[in-house]
C-alpha cells in the first residue's frame, strides 16, 4: 500500500506542485482545499492521470473541526496518515492546528 500524505492548499499554487510531486513519487495524495472544488477535483485528475492516487477533501484549515474531519476523512478512506505537508496557512485568527487528531498523528510519527 502507498503512504498517505494530506497536502493542504493543494488545489493551486504550490499546494498542487506538491500533491503532483509527492504522488509520482509513489504517495497517495489527499489535495485539501478550502473553497474552490472544480480546482482541487483538476489536481485530482492530473495525479490520475499520471498514475497516481487521490482524493479531494474540503477544510479549512483555520477551522478546527474542518482539520479534525479532514484527517478522519483521509483515515476512513486510505486507513492511515503517513505524511502531512502544510501548504495552506489560516490567514485569519491564526488558529493553531493542535487538535486531537492532528496531535495523535504528531505523537505517533515523532515516536516511530
Amino acid at each position: 500500500m502507498a503512504k498517505i500524505t494530506i497536502v493542504t492548499g493543494a488545489s493551486r499554487g504550490i499546494g498542487r506542485a506538491v500533491a503532483k510531486r509527492l504522488a509520482a513519487d509513489g504517495f497517495a495524495a489527499v489535495v485539501n482545499y478550502a473553497g474552490n472544488a472544480a480546482k482541487a477535483q483538476e489536481t485530482v485528475k492530473e495525479i490520475e492521470a499520471a498514475g497516481g492516487e487521490a482524493i479531494a477533501v474540503q477544510g479549512d484549515v483555520a477551522n478546527a473541526t474542518d482539520v479534525k474531519q479532514l484527517f478522519e476523512k483521509t483515515i476512513k478512506v486510505f486507513g492511515q496518515i503517513d505524511a502531512m505537508m502544510g501548504c495552506a496557512l489560516p490567514c485569519r485568527g491564526a488558529i493553531s492546528y493542535k487538535t486531537e487528531a492532528v496531535s495523535r498523528f504528531i505523537s505517533k510519527s515523532i515516536s516511530t
